[in-house]
């Protein structure tokens, strides 16, 4: 229960920072849009190349497929991570640059959380293709389709997810390259929750059961819609399920980034900023 407490606490600490600056909103919903059209022009210069359809480039690509994997693949995997992981890592250095602007008693707009990010662009091209190149070794790992595989790419991403959980707010906030982030970002976590700390409190919970009763309302709508029988009213509860889903998607983005902002602050200073409270921060990591 502690722990669902003091996740509600983060929440809606984090949506009261949201509130405050609802343009904060925007850099989800720009990031969201930028890796849609980025994926499909990679996965159509792919079935130009190779004379793939959509189908055969979603199967190449299916970390279950157990399937041996060519140089061209290898690169082609690596393309679509570093492009994608850039995007999402701009953006977020974005958010996140505009939320510690907040959170230090700031009023920042779009285009300050723009110019922090293109400050560190490149950090953040470095921090890329470091993350996607890790990507594809988990990719690879999970692809070989057994327990022992499964096992070994999860504990990994977990320790990369742990590691490298407060890399983007040190690329905004200070002045390093991105192999010294993931040691700065290792080192914060270490220094104010000791050893082997592994997550203890986050937003992903309660976003799971946002999520869950989004998806009840959705498919309600959907079975009611079926059972009038009406095409209209159909395509119109699934337009509805989906515009649920992609508004919980942007907000909790926007909510998580916002958290991390916060989490560094406290790392970093020992202060929980702004509306944060002291408790639910000092228990965001935990020893094993």
């Amino acid at each position: 229960m502690d722990k669902i407490r003091r996740s509600w606490a983060l929440v809606k600490s984090s949506w009261s920072v949201l509130r405050a600056d609802k343009e904060l909103a925007l850099f989800p919903i720009v990031s969201g849009i930028c890796v849609a059209i980025a994926i499909a022009i990679i996965a159509g210069g792919f079935m130009v190349v190779t004379g793939d359809g959509a189908r055969e480039v979603a199967d190449r690509f299916d970390e279950g497929s157990n399937q041996s994997w060519s140089v061209g693949d290898l690169v082609t995997l690596f393309i679509i991570y570093f492009v994608t992981v850039l995007i999402a890592t701009f953006f977020n250095a974005a958010l996140i640059g505009a939320t510690l602007i907040r959170l230090r008693g700031g009023d920042p707009t779009f285009r300050d959380g723009l110019r922090m990010a293109s400050s560190r662009i490149g950090s953040i091209l470095g921090y890329s293709a470091i993350a996607a190149t890790v990507g594809v070794v988990l990719q690879v790992i999970r692809s070989k389709s057994n327990a022992v595989g499964d096992l070994a790419a999860g504990v990994l991403g977990i320790a990369w997810g742990v590691a490298t959980f407060l890399v983007v707010p040190v690329l905004v906030a200070e002045d390093v390259g991105p192999a010294d982030a993931i040691k700065r970002s290792g080192s914060l976590l270490k220094k104010t929750w000791g050893e082997q700390v592994v997550g203890n409190v986050s937003l992903g919970l309660i976003g799971f059961l946002v999520s869950a009763v989004v998806a009840a309302i959705g498919l309600g709508l959907i079975a009611l819609a079926t059972s009038i029988g009406s095409t209209v009213a159909i395509g119109g509860a699934i337009t509805v399920l989906v515009i649920l889903v992609a508004i919980v998607a942007v907000i909790f983005s926007a909510l998580n980034a916002i958290y991390k902002a916060a989490v560094y602050e406290y790392a970093a200073d020992g202060i929980a900023s702004g509306v944060f409270g002291q408790d639910a921060l000092s228990h965001a990591f935990e020893q094993k």
